[in-house]
């Protein structure tokens, strides 16, 4: 019996979505809501997906992580339809990109160079990545360089990714400002900034303190989002440790003192340690 081959099976699921897509999209019969899409509006759709993704890896099953994956890779497909419509570029010419770009940037594989350690692999795609800037802008500046990479990711990503290239660029920059106390400073402003009416200021105040704690957090070599993710996890269980509680989580009903009293508990039971799988329901 004749072997299906693996890749036609791909190219022909492929082909079936790209199908699909165009067929949302047709002018005449295709959905409403579909045909009135552009590139910036999937814009929130795509960082969801991409997320769920992250989700899916992390706490879901096979399964999930196959839909998910399938819901990034329309989004992918759909904004090639879009650009192909427009004549600009398609799917191939997506495809095309991505495979140059890695062959050039594994010359340790395709080019029989010589083997690479994972950290010689890292130097060395970076020093490419600085090449393929160079010859796209040849004037570029360091500032410039982060601020086109910064602007595609999610704030806390920037911040991460502005602290880490300065960190690689000098290890004097606790030298020049004490993050520990820029963050006491920072502290004391939000304390100050609650009766402002400014929003502008209180703004500034909020996102320099959550720069900054990017920053201490990434000088003690943690990941921040990381962090943060693990802290929203945390609250979560706290919150539903308080919600069996308090009947329909109802909170004008129970007083002040009740609610300290069970947050307090909810704490001393909720530790840092605490699985990060478990179920929210907690005794």
């Amino acid at each position: 019996m004749h072997e299906i081959d693996p890749t036609e099976k791909s190219k022909d699921a492929i082909n079936e979505l790209i199908k699909v897509v165009s067929r949302l999209r047709d002018p005449v019969n295709g959905c409403p809501w579909d045909q009135k899409q552009n590139h910036e509006s999937l814009i929130p759709y795509a960082i969801e997906e991409a997320h769920e993704v992250a989700d899916a890896i992390r706490f879901g099953t096979d399964e999930n992580l196959c839909d998910e994956l399938g819901d990034l890779l329309l989004q992918v497909i759909f904004h090639a339809q879009i650009a192909n419509e427009e004549q600009r570029f398609g799917l191939e010419d997506i495809a095309s990109a991505a495979t140059a770009k890695m062959i050039r940037r594994h010359p340790h594989i395709f080019n029989k160079a010589e083997r690479k350690s994972v950290k010689e692999v890292e130097l060395s795609w970076e020093e490419i990545k600085k090449i393929e800037r160079q010859s796209k802008e040849s004037n570029i500046t360091f500032s410039k360089v982060l601020s086109n990479k910064v602007r595609s990711q999610s704030p806390l990503r920037g911040s991460m990714y502005i602290v880490d290239k300065i960190l690689k660029k000098s290890n004097k920059c606790n030298q020049i400002v004490d993050p520990f106390a820029k963050i006491s400073l920072y502290l004391d402003l939000v304390k100050d900034s609650i009766k402002e009416k400014d929003y502008t200021v209180k703004e500034n105040i909020i996102g320099d303190l959550l720069f900054i704690t990017t920053y201490i957090g990434m000088l003690c070599s943690l990941n921040p989002e990381e962090a943060l993710r693990k802290s929203n996890k945390k609250f979560l269980k706290k919150i539903s440790f308080i919600e069996k509680r308090v009947n329909g989580f109802d909170l004008k009903s129970v007083s002040i003192t009740k609610l300290r009293l069970l947050w307090e508990k909810a704490e001393n039971i909720i530790k840092d340690e605490y699985p990060e799988d478990s179920d929210f329901e907690l005794e």
